[in-house]
């Protein structure tokens, strides 16, 4: 009997002692979880803070031609606001907004030598404007702001990082072209009232415009007065102007310059003539103007055998030396 109480005693002294063993064990694990997830607690409080970003901000698409824009205006930008002339006063006649701009117009770049090709009459063919854009090199692409596509063009020629410019129509001189004048025209006879709205109608319809040159206007472009009105307005809008030189007696770079605004000039019609022995020499001039180390801005259009004509010289040639317009561009005398 004694023997058995024994037992019995000995079995509750060590269901005792596992009891407490575990309870230690639990005891212990408790204060090690709760050690580590002090540590880390304190680990995020000292973690610097990221800037809360809203989501509504879409991260913007950098496109091919617009990387080196970009690189120069991060260097010069700072110096557009400074060398950007005044607007002069206006007497109220037209409620002016400001044009949209996706990149301001990197103005204080250093001109180089080379070749900027420029394509007019744009806005009637979609699938001449996929054909140029598939060159890979870049264009400046001149829209007529009443051509029936003008708006689409525009937007695929910003999409693809080309500069889109406003090819104003404006009255010719001889007889054979004014027969082909609508009223998107300006003419001889119109008040500086009339040019200007019909010059913030036009930029209102092409949009993404960064410059203005002249379609036809071999008559207009030779009378100060207009030319005056016409680049009063380019300056309000930050616009650079190039001269077509229908004329020459053109006194549109003239002016232009005057008025402190980046200018240029023509130099060479690719197509004045589409035959191909035409546009062979228009070509060997293109090439002397590179070998005198020369600006150069050239002239085309969308017709068939000029894309032709692209397309087998670029397929030829790995290096042809055609550079943004702006960079032949020249800029006001303040910027030098």
């Amino acid at each position: 009997m004694g023997a058995r109480q024994s037992r019995v005693k000995c079995l509750r002294i060590q269901k005792k002692w596992l009891f407490c063993l575990t309870l230690g064990l639990l005891l212990v694990l408790l204060v090690l979880v709760g050690v580590l997830v002090w540590k880390i607690v304190l680990s995020e409080n000292h973690m610097p803070k990221l800037p809360q970003v809203s989501p509504s901000l879409a991260v913007p698409k950098v496109l091919p031609l617009q990387v080196e824009r970009a690189k120069i205006l991060g260097e010069q930008g700072a110096m557009l606001a400074r060398h950007i002339p005044d607007q002069p006063a206006e007497s109220g006649v037209v409620s002016d907004k400001p044009l949209h701009h996706v990149l301001p117009p990197p103005y204080a770049i250093k001109a180089l030598s080379g070749l900027a090709l420029i394509v007019d009459d744009m806005g009637y063919d979609v699938e001449a404007l996929k054909r140029l854009l598939a060159l890979s090199i870049p264009l400046t692409i001149a829209i007529l702001p009443n051509a029936p596509f003008a708006v689409s063009v525009a937007e695929m020629t910003h999409q693809a990082g080309q500069v889109v410019m406003l090819h104003l129509p404006m009255e010719p001189m001889g007889e054979h072209y004014k027969n082909r004048m609508d009223a998107s025209f300006l003419r001889v006879g119109m008040d500086e009232v009339t040019v200007r709205n019909m010059m913030m109608h036009d930029l209102t319809a092409v949009p993404y415009v960064e410059g203005i040159n002249n379609h036809m206007g071999s008559r207009l472009t030779s009378m100060i007065e207009p030319m005056t009105w016409v680049m009063q307005v380019c300056r309000e809008k930050s616009l650079f102007f190039v001269d077509s030189k229908t004329s020459s007696k053109s006194l549109a770079a003239t002016v232009a310059k005057q008025y402190g605004l980046v200018w240029g000039s023509r130099a060479i019609f690719l197509d004045d003539s589409v035959e191909p022995a035409a546009m062979q020499k228009a070509w060997h001039r293109m090439q002397a103007c590179v070998q005198r180390q020369q600006r150069c801005i050239v002239i085309a259009h969308p017709h068939r055998q000029t894309v032709e004509f692209l397309e087998h010289k670029l397929s030829v040639l790995q290096h042809w030396p055609v550079h943004p317009l702006r960079m032949l561009l020249h800029r006001p005398s303040s910027m030098n």
